[in-house]
């Protein structure tokens, strides 16, 4: 059954990199900007792993093929510049944190946050993200009593910024997580319009949708910049060492000057920290969420995974680990809908792929999107099939070994997402919380939630969920 509203995917490399067609005087523009990962899938569809289009003024090339991701981000990455029109505007609202930066700040800056995200420290947050979700599903509970839909997509951001807070930054910050959450909503829905914009003042026009744009950035930079004076206070009264992220942030010293980090580059990382520390987990955690309602059986065996395991008891951090058919749950979520969906670069020098001459200043679209469903590497691409990251050796549909390159969520190589175990263990807690907890529904039958390509893939208009609290 299929899972999605994107379109089947189909076809081969071909000796050259063809070009998808168009009679619009600007191209693939207008369909750009209105739903890139549709005309992704359409060129790949049509033409193959490697397709030129012409968007505007500019000539891109999508790649589809998992080669492609490890060429960029892993084999000749310094080739591969992040100056695209979208990092731009990643720029102006994370300004220079791990995600935007690069040379020698951001080696410096992984360094200094890489003793924050080791696995013995990581553990050290189970029981935060467990109270944490017990207190916040009371609220489901209400829902449920009264038969309301949820709307999941929303709740799971608000739990997972909590979380965040309480743990990256020693802070409760669910006060503020309703105008943080919204303003990031507010971001993200204008990220697409502005990135694919042929103006490069689009973001300065006097629009209604600007003027709401720029009143988020102003509020994500209020919440931010209390987060890091909050956090100054408590440190100089010698309370909470600097053993969570902000804190050693603020305790790192320039290793020639001796000076802190500027506020400007603490305010940078700790917005970086919220965005990739509860966005994608959200984003991950709802679609797991849907294709569980859509699939009740495999639901029905999560939750009896978790009564084998857990009992009635309290998960911990070694209980991510005994829950395989749960973590293949959220895997293969995040295999069907990717949060971090695509990789964008520039060529800084000419280079090839797939033995295709790629000139200097080419723009490259390479996503996982379109690689975590390609015929090649898995069957049935399109079917929720879990069990398929439960098998000792993957295969692909020809029997060869699947290569590792062709499931990237957290991409690869040195800038691999440094947060993958906090967002693995956190996906399988939470999940097997709320299965235990609840039955979940399609808010009616045949309903499928629109996809959103933004700075994360996310339901366009959230996901509302029907709960049933199960007995006892």
């Amino acid at each position: 059954m299929a899972t999605s509203t994107f379109p089947l995917i189909h076809g081969n490399a071909t000796s050259s990199i063809p070009e998808l067609p168009t009679d619009r005087l600007l191209g693939w523009l207008r369909p750009f900007q209105e739903d890139s990962l549709r005309v992704m899938w359409q060129a790949f569809h049509a033409k193959g792993d490697l397709v030129r289009l012409r968007v505007g003024p500019l000539s891109v090339v999508v790649a589809s093929h998992p080669d492609h991701l490890h060429h960029l981000l892993v084999r000749n990455q310094a080739n591969w510049e992040k100056k695209t029109r979208g990092y731009q505007l990643l720029r102006k609202l994370l300004g220079d944190g791990l995600l935007t930066s690069d040379g020698e700040l951001w080696k410096r800056q992984r360094r200094t946050a890489n003793p924050a995200f080791r696995r013995k420290v990581i553990a050290g947050f189970a029981d935060t993200m467990v109270d944490a979700t017990a207190d916040h599903l009371q609220g489901w509970d209400r829902h449920a009593a009264a038969g309301a839909p949820v709307d999941v997509a929303d709740e799971l951001g608000r739990l997972t910024l909590r979380i965040a807070g309480e743990t990256l930054f020693s802070q409760d910050i669910s006060t503020d997580g309703h105008a943080v959450g919204g303003a990031l909503g507010v971001v993200m829905h204008a990220f697409g319009r502005l990135a694919m914009s042929v103006n490069p003042l689009a973001a300065w026009l006097p629009t209604p949708a600007n003027w709401r744009y720029h009143r988020a950035l102003r509020t994500l930079d209020r919440v931010v910049r209390g987060i890091v004076d909050s956090r100054r206070s408590e440190l100089s009264q010698g309370e909470d060492g600097p053993t969570d992220l902000l804190g050693l942030f603020m305790a790192a010293r320039d290793p020639e000057t001796g000076e802190g980090m500027p506020d400007r580059l603490l305010r940078d990382e700790v917005l970086t920290m919220l965005l990739a520390g509860h966005e994608t987990t959200a984003g991950a955690l709802t679609w797991a969420l849907y294709l569980l309602a859509r699939h009740p059986e495999v639901a029905e065996r999560v939750f009896e995974e978790g009564q084998q395991v857990l009992g009635d008891r309290r998960p911990t951090a070694a209980d991510s680990r005994a829950l395989p058919l749960t973590r293949a749950v959220l895997l293969e979520g995040m295999r069907l809908f990717p949060p971090v969906w695509v990789t964008a670069r520039v060529a800084r020098e000419d280079d090839e792929l797939s033995g295709h001459p790629i000139k200097a200043g080419t723009f490259v679209f390479a996503s996982n999107a379109i690689v975590h469903r390609h015929p090649r590497y898995w069957s049935e691409p399109d079917a929720f099939r879990p069990e398929r990251f439960l098998e000792a050796n993957p295969t692909c549909p020809d029997g060869s070994p699947r290569p590792r390159t062709a499931f990237q969520p957290f991409a690869s190589g040195s800038r691999k997402c440094i947060g993958e175990h906090f967002a693995m263990m956190e996906g399988i807690l939470l999940l097997s919380l709320i299965v235990r907890r609840y039955r979940l529904a399609l808010p009616h039958d045949g309903y499928a939630p629109e996809p959103l390509a933004s700075v994360t893939l996310r339901p366009k208009h959230g996901l509302p969920l029907r709960l049933v609290r199960r007995e006892g």
